[in-house]
């Protein structure tokens, strides 16, 4: 072995035992995961076309990119291709099972912190319901694929997004992968319905599911403003709309100020955070395990 891999392994086990003190000292934990927490359970890595292309047809021959299927005004312009690839997503979505690091993370959770934990994620794929965080516990940023909301923003005014029937998804050409009507219908106007996620660039959006999650938030927030918190963050990347928490001014935020947290909430000497990610470089106030989202949690839990 060599001396650089030697000195790698012991900062690692030096970083994995913080971790653990970090996990034992707090009073409250919050999660936060972004898109590379769902790559151990199998999902496609959409970041770069190919990961696309290559599960998805239509998109290699439109050579279109996941940012231009995944908008409203697809539905609006091409609704058969734009219900062809949700409904490959939902159906994936569906089937996906949560990987351990899930459970590793629920059992931290809901024993280690007698069940005083939030979770924050801009996931869409509903892998944290099922494996058994609590509902009320839980803020979805960009919504949910389980969520289905009307096309009418009119509509949207008026009525709150419902839970979709995985039933209820149109039929697929098998060689076009595009979707056959009827599409899925709104059950409060009939016009026709959405998936109710945060597509790019999306003014339609109903967010009467997030934010009444984000009054919960701020409720728990409230809750252990004077306590010991811990943030455990993996699979965040750094673009202009990661739920990344970065340490600034001596407070824990977001990178995004999309989503406002309350700033006295958060200071470095009642805060501590963990962040898991393979990517990433070192940063102040953040002990990084380098590793994917079930692996790193696996070695801390």
């Amino acid at each position: 072995m060599s001396k650089e891999l030697k000195q790698n392994n012991k900062e690692l086990k030096q970083k994995i035992k913080i971790s653990k003190s970090y996990i034992n000292e707090a009073d409250a934990i919050l999660i936060v995961a972004g898109a590379g927490m769902g790559i151990d359970s199998g999902l496609p890595d959409y970041r770069g076309p190919q990961g696309l292309w290559n599960t998805w047809h239509p998109a290699a021959e439109l050579n279109m990119k996941y940012e231009d299927l995944s908008t409203h005004e697809t539905f609006v312009n091409n609704p058969e291709l734009a219900w062809g690839f949700q409904t490959y997503l939902t159906r994936l979505y569906h089937d996906l099972d949560p990987h351990q690091g899930y459970y590793d993370l629920f059992n931290i959770a809901s024993k280690k912190f007698n069940n005083n934990y939030f979770v924050i994620t801009s996931n869409v794929d509903s892998q944290f319901l099922k494996s058994g965080f609590n509902p009320e516990q839980l803020y979805e940023v960009h919504g949910s694929k389980r969520m289905w909301q009307c096309m009418d923003k009119k509509c949207n005014k008026n009525h709150y997004p419902w839970e979709m029937d995985i039933n209820d998804l149109p039929n697929i050409d098998p060689d076009t992968l595009r979707a056959i009507r009827p599409f899925p219908k709104c059950i409060h106007c009939g016009n026709m319905a959405r998936p109710n996620v945060s597509f790019f660039g999306d003014f339609q959006f109903n967010e009467k599911k997030t934010k009444v999650q984000s009054v919960y938030l701020i409720n728990w927030i409230n809750k252990n403003k004077d306590k010991k918190l811990l943030i455990i963050e993996m699979g965040c990347g750094v673009s202009e709309h990661s739920i990344r928490f970065t340490l600034k001014n001596k407070q824990y935020t977001m990178l995004s100020n999309e989503w406002k947290l309350p700033k006295s909430f958060m200071g470095e000497t009642n805060t501590k955070m963990i962040r898991i990610n393979p990517d990433e470089t070192e940063e102040e106030g953040v002990v990084k395990i380098p590793y994917g989202a079930k692996k790193g949690i696996g070695l801390i839990k």
